[in-house]
């Protein structure tokens, strides 16, 4: 018997996979981007570009006294805390220094100088009671000390002084040579200085006038520095720069007096008695910091007092790039012994014109330097907001390679039935199909 429903269910089952693997609805296309709101949105929020938050800039102020006023001390400590509760300054990082800016004034140089007239003092007296080996020992002490003291003025004219006892003493002791060359220091130092014969005897006036006349040989001499590394340093012989350290020529022979000076160097120096060309090595201590931070206070002070202007701003800026600042509010003293005050920034114009101090608050002097606080931001609302369009995502069994391994699932046990079923059938041209193992009944 045959029979064509077989073939016919094959084909159906193939056609309903075909089917089964289409989508069972269009997909619905991605939404489009939504563009990023254009304007100053990230400063609304103050974020930066990559997310952190800026930190605005506080400059660095100190306060510097220059008053010796104790009752300034409770002035800087306000002005500090105003500076503190700021948002546009800033206490300094170097904060070690803060004793270094107010109180006494430190003068590195003042126990030398004392010393130095002390030793004067005693070695006149000494003369004078005819003791001239104790005279020569106090200006030698005399001597030393001034040789470790910077260079000026008044430290000159000291040592002159010094070195014409010396001679004196020298003399006494019947040492003409000794006396000579000290006496020629004399005159080197102090050009202008005359005998007066009503005081002094004539050996003594004559053996001056031969020191000033005598013409000693010229020589070159080497100053070095045993410690280079503590920075450079300027070589003054007799009270006169000559540079930084190596060879100086037409040097006299007799007596000299050698310093070298630095700002990164403690003063260190040495009476010398060249008697031909020579080497001297000096050998400074390097300056603390703080001792340099006295010492920049100091020579502000000085221009201040003596209204120079150009050694006043030369000294605030060596003094600020010590503190790492640019800005400060300077309070000194005025003649008649009230406070005063002024600012001073790096840049134009420098130090503002003074003003008394009476009763100002810490913020009515600081506002000298620039406002105290940053202003607000103005308001900038922010943009309308725009619903992005919803997305509609497929439930799991939709997804079409589940639908067409569904289908081919499906499909793959029809056929497999019917293949099973029919195994031992064939397919005759007619679409039928024809059993081979039942005999035909025609004959």
């Amino acid at each position: 018997m045959t029979t064509g429903l077989p073939a016919r269910v094959a084909i159906c089952a193939v056609l309903v996979t075909v089917q089964l693997a289409r989508p069972v609805r269009a997909d619905i296309p991605a939404p489009e981007a939504v563009p990023a709101p254009a304007g100053p949105v990230a400063a609304t929020t103050g974020a930066s570009s990559d997310g952190a938050a800026p930190t605005p800039e506080r400059r660095q102020v100190a306060v510097i006294d220059l008053s010796e006023d104790d009752q300034v001390r409770a002035l800087s400590g306000a002005l500090y805390q105003t500076i503190n509760a700021s948002d546009t300054m800033m206490v300094p990082n170097k904060r070690g220094f803060d004793n270094y800016l107010t109180g006494r004034l430190f003068d590195e140089d003042a126990e030398g100088i004392a010393n130095a007239k002390a030793a004067r003092t005693t070695a006149q007296t000494e003369l004078d009671e005819a003791d001239s080996a104790g005279a020569a020992a106090a200006a030698k002490r005399g001597q030393d000390d001034l040789a470790k003291v910077t260079p000026s003025t008044e430290v000159q004219a000291l040592y002159a002084d010094l070195s014409f006892l010396a001679g004196l003493a020298a003399l006494d002791q019947g040492r003409a040579q000794e006396a000579n060359l000290a006496l020629a220091l004399t005159h080197r130092l102090d050009p202008a200085r005359q005998l007066a014969d009503a005081r002094y005897p004539p050996n003594t006036i004559a053996a001056f006038k031969r020191a000033i006349e005598s013409r000693p040989q010229l020589v070159t001499i080497d100053v070095a520095v045993a410690a280079p590394s503590h920075g450079e340093g300027r070589v003054w012989i007799d009270f006169v720069d000559r540079g930084p350290v190596g060879s100086f020529g037409g040097i006299e022979v007799g007596d000299h007096v050698i310093t070298i000076v630095g700002l990164t160097l403690v003063t260190d120096g040495a009476p010398q008695k060249v008697t031909g060309p020579t080497t001297v090595v000096l050998a400074p201590a390097a300056a603390t910091p703080d001792r340099e931070v006295s010492r920049a206070r100091l020579a502000l002070s000085r221009a201040q007092a003596q209204h120079d202007d150009a050694a006043r701003a030369g000294a605030m800026k060596q003094l600020a790039a010590l503190l790492g600042v640019g800005d400060a509010v300077m309070i000194s003293k005025r003649p008649d012994g009230t406070l005063q005050w002024e600012t001073w920034r790096d840049r134009a114009p420098g130090f503002s014109a003074p003003k008394a101090y009476t009763d100002q608050q810490p913020g009515d002097i600081l506002e000298g330097l620039g406002p105290l606080h940053r202003p607000t931001p103005p308001f900038v609302a922010p943009p309308p907001f725009t619903r992005p369009p919803i997305a509609i995502e497929k439930p799991w069994y939709q997804e079409r390679w589940i639908q067409a391994s569904a289908a081919a699932t499906v499909a793959a046990a029809i056929v497999g039935g019917i293949l099973l079923a029919t195994r031992t059938q064939h397919v005759n041209f007619s679409g039928d199909f024809k059993d081979d193992s039942t005999p035909s009944s025609a004959r």
